[in-house]
């Protein structure tokens, strides 16, 4: 079962990361950073990518994304996680 970790935002404004203070981090099963899907909810938090566009282009998005919003996505990808283990496939694989 993959985890969602919720960091604490206040703490990583402190220390510079605001940008990213909001986004949950994954782990799976193992307790191992999910490095590609943790990259692709900093991505999405800082508008580097959007799905609508496929660029940062302003008209992509309206804002950043809240942190509920953000929650919602990594908890999204945590089920997919688990779904990929329980049918033994790799996430990368599939179409």
């Amino acid at each position: 079962m993959a985890i969602v970790f919720k960091p604490d935002a206040k703490r990583l404004k402190e220390l510079g990361h605001g940008r990213v203070a909001h986004v949950p981090v994954l782990f799976d099963r193992n307790q191992r950073y999910c490095r590609a899907h943790n990259a692709y909810l900093r991505v999405r938090a800082k508008l580097e990518w959007h799905p609508v566009s496929g660029t940062s282009e302003a008209s992509a998005a309206r804002g950043v994304p809240l942190p509920n919003t953000m929650l919602r996505m990594a908890y999204s990808i945590a089920n997919f996680i688990d779904w990929c283990e329980a049918r033994h496939v790799a996430w990368e694989e599939i179409t």
